[in-house]
């Protein structure tokens, strides 16, 4: 009990204490000019953040929407959810492209959107239900978790670039498992107090039904299915 006598949740309870981003990597990206690209498409998730430049990701999940980023920002995403990033002006209907991956110890020629990626399969993510819709970190209005973000972001540049540790892939890990759990630190502050926000389950459960359904979406699913799915009744 807490000392107004509200009871609190356990600590176990919390679904972004059972984190463990197990295969996750990452990759820069940086390109000139007018582009529309979109990440692989499947059950993964990423953490996109923008070094320099801007970008304007569109997603029509849960909802259609639109959400501008720049230099500092970061932005998590599922692979599960249609979506596109563009240059600011880009025209929505340019045909789709992909990013080119680049070592994250690579040096990349000054383009005008340089990006740094992380990629984790969703199936090794608990915490993966908390991310239907797209999660927000703002260096404007969130500069804490900004700045502990790109901390992180200059411990893996020093991971990647020295292969000698034995160790390397574990420090990569916990690193990235660190900057998820500020990442869902944002969208627990600002759900449903922002255009950004959105009224997002939290259940493990909910996520395998939603999961499911996009793994087969000409199917016609029925609540009964779904239920099933997700281990409910």
């Amino acid at each position: 009990m807490s000392p107004r006598g509200v009871s609190q949740p356990r600590i176990e309870d919390d679904e972004r204490h059972d984190v463990r981003m197990d295969g996750v990597y990452f990759f820069r990206a940086a390109i000139s000019g007018a582009f529309v690209c979109a990440l692989d498409p499947g059950n993964y998730s990423y953490c996109v953040m923008v070094r320099a430049g801007r970008v304007r990701l569109h997603t029509d999940f849960p909802s259609n929407t639109e959400i501008e980023i720049g230099a500092g920002d970061a932005v998590a995403v599922s692979g599960l959810a249609p979506h596109s990033f563009g240059s600011i002006g880009a025209r929505k209907r340019a045909p789709m492209g992909r990013f080119e991956r680049r070592p994250l110890a690579s040096k990349v020629p000054r383009a005008g959107v340089e990006l740094i990626v992380g990629v984790a399969p969703s199936e090794a993510l608990s915490i993966g239900s908390l991310m239907v819709g797209p999660i927000v970190v703002r260096e404007k209005e969130q500069p804490d978790l900004a700045r502990r973000l790109w901390a992180a972001v200059a411990m893996l540049e020093d991971e990647y670039a020295d292969e000698s540790w034995i160790d390397r892939n574990l420090v990569i890990r916990r690193l990235a498992e660190i900057m998820l759990v500020n990442m869902s630190r944002a969208l627990l502050v600002h759900r449903g107090s922002t255009p950004d926000a959105r009224s997002i389950p939290t259940s493990s459960q909910v996520m395998r039904a939603i999961t499911a359904f996009f793994a087969a979406p000409e199917r016609s699913w029925t609540l009964p299915d779904l239920a099933k799915a997700a281990g409910m009744s």
